[in-house]
């Protein structure tokens, strides 16, 4: 059997680490390691943690002083003794069956997949389930397709080859530069810079939305997204710049959105410019697009999405859900063919020092 490390980053997760220790320690493949990595909680979280420690030999708890979530997954990363990498947040939840699919979708791949994705259904505090959305496969080489939508979705979905990661790290300088928010997608970006991914057509992650937490924090979010961008052009060969310079466009209206909103007009003019100057085309399309996403939500109210009384494990895992609607697009048929041709161009990408 294969060992996996479980990494488990924990800043005043005292509401719900338990269910997601539970999620880790119901896995049916057993064989785990559960690194929690305490990131200077001042609740009762590493109690908690230590109860379970005392239960379960599988379990560590390693407590840091505070120094956000990318350098508390680090820590547990350079602690950790498993062949595959799973990150999982304090707050999430897992299908018991998610590794024992993931590592049979590795059993079956070639020896350049980096990385193991599925499908994610959003949950409350009550672990009721809010969304589920399924989304079309992108499998192999994929880093154009990662680029223009974040299909993993969230950072607790991955399960990672350890030898893929070699010297890859969450980056710390996010939370340095106030654009906290995005490192899994980073890391998830350039480790489709290095290898392929593959993919579980499943339900097994639950992804909670909790108040005030930097997923439910749009602005945060933007900025990180424009950071992660920001951090990789450089270190890319014209095409994928290309796709970089759209991603950027989009984002810098999105962020026009936010400011209108806010009454900042300064900010809102800077970001229009800004837009128009990663690429014009993008910027007027994805401003039309905004502006159709505000005269609905005008007209159809601000009313909260109904909430499924159904827990999570309540679902079945493989249930189906809406297509993804870019599937078969220009826009999508351009990305894969940059994508197909990442075998032979894959020289001319970085690797992270």
């Amino acid at each position: 059997m294969s060992l996996v490390s479980v990494i488990v980053p924990a800043h005043n997760a005292e509401a719900t680490v338990a269910e997601t220790i539970e999620s880790a320690l119901q896995q049916t493949h057993a064989d785990l390691e559960i690194i929690v990595v305490d990131d200077g909680s001042s609740d009762g979280t590493v109690a908690l943690c230590n109860a379970y420690r005392a239960r379960d030999t599988r379990i560590r708890v390693i407590s840091t002083a505070q120094a956000g979530v990318a350098s508390a997954r680090n820590t547990g990363i350079e602690n950790a003794n498993g062949q595959f990498i799973a990150p999982l947040d304090a707050d999430d939840l897992w299908h018991p069956c998610k590794i024992e699919r993931q590592l049979a979708c590795f059993a079956c791949a070639s020896a350049d997949v980096a990385l193991v994705y599925n499908w994610t259904r959003r949950i409350d505090m009550l672990g009721r389930v809010v969304e589920t959305e399924e989304r079309n496969a992108i499998e192999a080489w994929c880093l154009h397709r990662l680029l223009q939508w974040n299909f993993v979705g969230n950072g607790s979905t991955p399960l990672i080859r350890r030898t893929a990661l070699g010297d890859l790290r969450y980056n710390t300088m996010l939370r340095a530069a106030d654009s906290e928010g995005c490192e899994d997608y980073l890391l998830e970006l350039q480790l489709a810079a290095r290898g392929t991914f593959a993919f579980v057509p499943a339900f097994l992650t639950g992804y909670r939305l909790t108040e005030g937490s930097m997923s439910t924090n749009v602005e945060s979010m933007i900025q990180s997204n424009i950071k992660v961008y920001q951090l990789l052009a450089p270190s890319f060969p014209p095409e994928t710049r290309r796709v970089v310079r759209r991603r950027l466009a989009d984002f810098h209206v999105w962020y026009l959105r936010t400011r209108l909103r806010r009454g900042n007009i300064g900010d809102a003019v800077r970001a229009a410019f800004t837009a128009l100057r990663m690429d014009v085309g993008t910027a007027i399309g994805s401003g039309i697009e905004h502006a159709t996403l505000v005269m609905k939500s005008r007209m159809q109210g601000s009313e909260k999405p109904i909430i499924d009384p159904r827990h999570f494990y309540a679902w079945g895992i493989e249930e189906g859900g809406q297509k993804w609607k870019l599937a078969g697009t220009r826009q999508l048929i351009e990305l894969e063919q940059l994508d197909r041709n990442m075998n032979s161009l894959k020289s001319v990408f970085f690797t992270e020092d």
